[in-house]
């Protein structure tokens, strides 16, 4: 009996894409609950560098959102 992979039904571009939104709720997480930036934290980015890390979370869930409730798939 061979297991299946659950991910396997998933593109790349969408396994990326859910991975990097996690993260971005992660990060919201620990800011509200311990006031604790995971981004800027761990990185040590400069706050140019940890805008741009927000534009790409934020620009990951629009692609997700888009690629959940339109027909277009933009994600393979």
């Amino acid at each position: 009996m061979q297991i299946e992979n659950p991910l396997d039904r998933y593109s790349l571009g969408q396994v990326l894409v859910w991975s990097i939104v996690a993260i971005g709720a992660l990060n919201w997480g620990l800011i509200a609950a311990v006031d604790t930036n995971l981004i800027t934290d761990t990185l040590q980015l400069s706050s140019q560098n940890a805008q741009t890390v927000y534009l790409i979370v934020g620009a990951a869930a629009a692609v997700n959102l888009a690629d959940l409730f339109t027909d277009i798939s933009l994600l393979g």
